[in-house]
Protein backbone atom coordinates (compact mmCIF):
# COMPACT_ATOMS: atom_id res chain seq x y z
CA UNK A 1 0.00 0.00 0.00
CA UNK A 2 2.78 2.69 0.88
CA UNK A 3 4.54 2.22 -2.82
CA UNK A 4 0.96 2.72 -4.55
CA UNK A 5 0.70 5.99 -2.20
CA UNK A 6 4.59 6.88 -3.58
CA UNK A 7 4.00 5.70 -6.69
CA UNK A 8 0.94 8.02 -6.79
CA UNK A 9 2.41 11.53 -5.81
CA UNK A 10 5.65 11.26 -7.20
CA UNK A 11 4.33 9.85 -10.54
CA UNK A 12 1.07 11.06 -11.57
CA UNK A 13 1.65 11.04 -15.05
CA UNK A 14 1.88 7.06 -14.75
CA UNK A 15 -1.54 7.20 -12.97
CA UNK A 16 -3.60 9.22 -15.51
CA UNK A 17 -1.76 6.94 -18.54
CA UNK A 18 -3.30 4.00 -16.78
CA UNK A 19 -6.50 5.84 -16.15
CA UNK A 20 -6.80 6.79 -19.05
CA UNK A 21 -5.68 3.65 -20.78
CA UNK A 22 -8.60 1.80 -18.91
CA UNK A 23 -11.26 3.69 -19.84
CA UNK A 24 -10.18 3.21 -23.40
CA UNK A 25 -10.29 -0.30 -22.80
CA UNK A 26 -13.72 -0.24 -21.14
CA UNK A 27 -14.96 2.07 -24.07
CA UNK A 28 -13.87 -0.77 -26.46
CA UNK A 29 -15.26 -3.74 -24.62
CA UNK A 30 -18.53 -2.13 -24.64
CA UNK A 31 -18.42 0.01 -28.12
CA UNK A 32 -18.08 -3.90 -29.34
CA UNK A 33 -20.91 -5.41 -27.23
CA UNK A 34 -23.21 -2.64 -28.65
CA UNK A 35 -22.33 -3.57 -32.26
CA UNK A 36 -22.78 -7.28 -31.56
CA UNK A 37 -26.15 -6.80 -30.37
CA UNK A 38 -27.18 -3.82 -32.98
CA UNK A 39 -26.11 -6.76 -35.24
CA UNK A 40 -27.50 -9.33 -34.31
CA UNK A 41 -31.12 -7.37 -34.34
CA UNK A 42 -30.24 -6.21 -37.96
CA UNK A 43 -30.49 -9.97 -38.93
CA UNK A 44 -28.52 -9.35 -42.03
CA UNK A 45 -30.44 -7.09 -43.68
CA UNK A 46 -27.85 -4.48 -44.14
CA UNK A 47 -24.57 -6.14 -44.42
CA UNK A 48 -22.32 -2.90 -45.26
CA UNK A 49 -22.05 -2.07 -40.91
CA UNK A 50 -19.34 -4.35 -41.59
Amino acid sequence: RRQFLITRIYAPKAWWFGFCSSVYSIAGLWAGAALAIYAAMIEHKNVAVF
